[in-house]
């Protein structure tokens, strides 16, 4: 049987708090100890400060933060922010019809 190795070092961030990013927190969390730090960023303020999380004022700041990024917002609201710059992190996207390219 092979054995799961996890880099516990790593700082997560979670890029949007609803109903999707509130599921991939929680189940993280149930993990265990899976990773250093876990991030969120939210546009709504009201998002961020109800989570009880460390919640972070910007994606910028969340992205710079966390090595391993979840989108976990609607294509329109991702659209919205920031567009992210070039960066060596590592992105998983849970966006429906958003391609590599238009990230």
């Amino acid at each position: 049987m092979a054995t799961k190795k996890i880099n516990k070092n790593l700082n997560i961030g979670v890029l949007g708090y609803g109903a999707m990013g509130k599921s991939l927190v929680q189940s993280l969390c149930r993990q265990g100890e899976v990773f250093n730090e876990l991030f969120i960023f939210d546009p709504l303020a009201k998002a961020r400060e109800s989570s009880g999380l460390k919640a972070l004022s910007s994606q910028d700041q969340l992205i710079d933060q966390s090595d391993f990024i979840f989108l976990c917002m609607k294509p329109k609201d991702f659209f919205a922010l920031n567009k992210i710059t070039k960066t060596s992190k590592v992105f998983c996207s849970f966006m429906a019809g958003v391609t590599l390219e238009t990230l």
